[in-house]
């Protein structure tokens, strides 16, 4: 149940909202590690769609759908994609106002929280977002049942947007959104 984890993580977006009703959000938070964990899950949910990626590993999509006015968060054990030094957590989120997909959010957010060997991660610091600009919101729809998948172009992004050694002049969160 997502009541067990919000006080555990924090529901994030971009702290400048969108220009149109659709929106997509890349999010990363990097963690130093002087061994590795015994156990390591990551709880993850978004009011649209997302994916989670760890050290450049997919981990899932999701989030699983719900019930109207209810979530769910998705938990998955991530003690095998951590390591000694520096790890990469990264979020991909995109929210599209219009899209009634069973779906519980009506409003653009993303949540995370991490614990390692049963301790919870600071979840309020650490989180950057940036857009990536590959949507083209004004391109042609050549369907309304998912999201426009037509209109995106995976060459605007960086393929190293989810490792280490990406830099990049992201946006700090260094606040929550008001909790759904």
């Amino acid at each position: 149940m997502i009541e067990n984890w919000l006080g555990q993580g924090r529901w994030m977006w971009h702290p400048v909202a969108a220009s149109n009703a659709f929106d997509h959000v890349l999010f990363r938070k990097v963690i130093a590690l002087d061994h590795v964990p015994i156990s390591a899950q990551i709880a993850v949910t978004a009011s649209c769609v997302y994916r989670a990626i760890v050290n450049g590993r997919f981990l899932m999509q999701g989030p699983a759908r719900s019930l109207a006015g209810s979530g769910s968060v998705d938990i998955v054990s991530i003690t095998d994609s951590l390591q000694i030094g520096l790890n990469v957590l990264a979020l991909e989120a995109i929210f599209a106002h219009h899209w009634q997909a069973g779906f519980y959010g009506e409003a653009p957010g993303a949540f995370a929280a991490v614990q390692i060997n049963g301790e919870v991660l600071d979840a309020l610091s650490g989180w950057t977002c940036f857009r990536p600009g590959a949507y083209d919101v004004n391109a042609p729809r050549c369907g309304n049942s998912r999201p426009p998948v037509e209109i995106f172009n995976a060459m605007k992004i960086d393929p190293g947007w989810k490792t280490k050694a990406f830099h990049s002049e992201a946006e700090n969160l260094d606040r929550d959104i008001p909790t759904r």
